[in-house]
């Protein structure tokens, strides 16, 4: 809320053009998918109701390679996650990231000293930026191959084939791991 009442709603959804309830039909059951939904049907009608004072904006997703950014000064302040590396949602990589970003930031700072702080400060933020860029660049070709218009059937096909190898090669190194069954016991049981 702003200092006069005002407010703003960010929320990312791939949300049809045409407006009709079909996505409440096959949406996952669950108190949070409930609250989600509430939350939406009272943005949009908030929108629908007055669109000059609550203009819906379509912003576009951007992405950030940190390898692009000039190097920053070590100091006692750092990032991790989106601030360092913003990606595209599309991969599931942005979470994933920040969560290895917090472990080799633990990491470094479990050798802290008064003496050596800014050099484990700094060989962090360098593997973050070379991590970073590799996975903000997967992100961006991952994306746009999976957004391009295929001009033909054929086209349409090897893509949607080489997602699907993608998908069985990730279940495949999943399940010898070992986490493959204790994730279908708990599928079982919902």
């Amino acid at each position: 809320m702003g200092p006069k009442g005002d407010c703003t709603f960010l929320m990312f959804r791939l949300y049809p053009i045409d407006s009709s309830s079909h996505y409440r039909k096959n949406r996952p059951k669950g108190k949070l998918t409930d609250i989600f939904l509430e939350l939406w049907e009272l943005a949009k009608s908030r929108i629908e109701d007055d669109p000059e004072n609550y203009p819906l904006r379509r912003r576009p997703l951007r992405d950030i390679d940190p390898g692009t950014v000039g190097q920053w000064e070590t100091t006692r302040v750092t990032l991790l996650g989106d601030a360092v590396h913003a990606m595209n949602p599309w991969v599931g990589l942005g979470t994933n990231s920040a969560i290895e970003d917090a472990e080799l930031l633990t990491n470094a700072l479990a050798n802290w000293s008064e003496d050596n702080w800014k050099e484990n400060i700094r060989n962090y933020e360098l593997g973050l930026r070379g991590r970073g860029s590799f996975y903000a660049n997967l992100t961006r070709s991952t994306c746009l191959m999976q957004h391009q218009a295929c001009e033909n059937f054929l086209n349409l096909m090897i893509r949607n084939i080489t997602f699907r190898i993608n998908s069985l090669v990730a279940y495949i190194k999943s399940s010898w791991h070992g986490d493959c069954r204790e994730r279908d016991n708990v599928n079982k049981n919902d």
